[in-house]
């Protein structure tokens, strides 16, 4: 699945052909070394944090086997109030970088010809990342949905 977007910054536009296809997860892990859907689905999880899966992950809660009071009490003593956030959490280094990452191997899946990753980041001005990571990360879930019935 191909899709174009437009980076704009005060200075100029940057059209870019994004393609969420095999090549360019077998781009990803040439250049960086890495699985585009672990890093995708970790940028996602940086983006969206959960405090209260944290939570219930910390305590080693496990279905069925505490009282609702019990375990809200377990929950409440291991959760992570600082990760309780009204305002969207700006994203971490290791994100941006995961993020600029995976958009420029899907640009590479498009275009053969795109500069190599240091490059290209070099020649962007690319601030906030946040909306970029959800327009990728939503291109990769439509090229993902099937439209095949499996029969028996």
């Amino acid at each position: 699945m191909k899709k174009t977007i437009v980076i704009k910054t005060e200075e100029k536009e940057t059209e870019l052909t994004l393609c969420a296809t095999l090549l360019a997860m077998q781009i990803y892990r040439t250049e960086f070394g890495s699985d585009l859907v672990k890093d995708l689905n970790a940028v996602y999880a940086a983006l969206h944090p959960d405090p209260f899966a944290d939570a219930i992950k910390r305590a080693g809660i496990k279905p069925g086997a505490l009282s609702e009071e019990e375990m809200r009490d377990k929950i409440l003593a291991n959760l992570d109030y600082s990760m309780i956030r009204i305002d969207e959490p700006i994203p971490d280094e290791e994100t941006q970088t995961k993020t600029l990452q995976i958009i420029w191997a899907m640009a590479k899946a498009a275009d053969s010809q795109l500069t190599a990753f240091g490059e290209w980041v070099n020649s962007l001005d690319i601030q906030p990342i946040r909306p970029l990571a959800e327009c990728v990360q939503s291109l990769w879930q439509k090229a993902n949905q099937t439209t095949i019935e499996l029969k028996n």
